[in-house]
């Protein structure tokens, strides 16, 4: 909707305002009953103060608004939106269904993903075509940026932020990596953590609380 033409824009608040257009090359009036649904990544106030924006149509479109929050701030989402693409690109390739393991979940969520869904749906289709006949997908396969894996989960969005939620999901995930690499042994997990065994424990028992 942002990169509508001024007189387009024009145009379409004539519609909305009239609820009736003519079809193209038709001088019959059409009435309309419909639901318009618009959406934007540019911000639309920004383009109104710079001449590019009409603001009676912004002020039209924008009855009940509905803020999407970008990838990035949705890494809970993440592990979902794989799932279905890799099943998805997998059927239309004909291809056996892949798997990826938490590892590398673990590094797409904390990815900034400027891109946001369809950045993450290019990159599917990447790693599944550079897998070739293996069945796993590694970080490796998305061809991320070197900084990605070092990124910080920590860093505070525009948005703000909870920073409990934050400090258990960060605790979580160590935890997690630390049991699956010394294969569920808490006293070996626990000293790899810096921690006495019954500090782990009485972690993990928070943590499950609050799932």
């Amino acid at each position: 909707m942002g990169d509508l033409p001024f007189e387009t824009q024009a145009k379409l608040l004539r519609v909305l305002q009239e609820r009736e257009c003519q079809r193209l090359g038709s001088g019959e009036t059409v009435k309309l009953d419909v639901r318009v649904v618009a959406a934007t990544n540019a911000e639309l106030e920004h383009r109104i103060e710079h001449g590019k924006f009409r603001e009676d149509l912004y002020y039209r479109l924008n009855v009940v608004p509905i803020h999407l929050p970008p990838l990035r701030e949705r890494w809970q989402d993440i592990p979902l939106l794989v799932e279905h693409f890799l099943e998805k690109i997998c059927r239309a390739e004909g291809m056996a269904p892949k798997r990826i393991y938490r590892e590398t979940l673990e590094v797409l969520q904390r990815y900034a993903w400027p891109g946001n869904v369809r950045q993450l749906e290019n990159m599917v289709e990447r790693a599944v075509i550079l897998s070739g006949e293996r069945a796993e997908l590694y970080p490796q396969d998305f061809a991320l940026p070197k900084t990605a894996r070092e990124e910080s989960v920590l860093a505070v969005p525009e948005t703000g932020m909870d920073l409990q939620a934050t400090v258990e999901r960060l605790e979580r995930t160590l935890i997690e990596q630390a049991l699956r690499r010394t294969g569920g042994n808490k006293s070996q997990a626990a000293d790899m953590l810096g921690l006495k065994r019954t500090t782990l424990t009485a972690k993990m028992k928070v943590l499950e609380a609050v799932v």
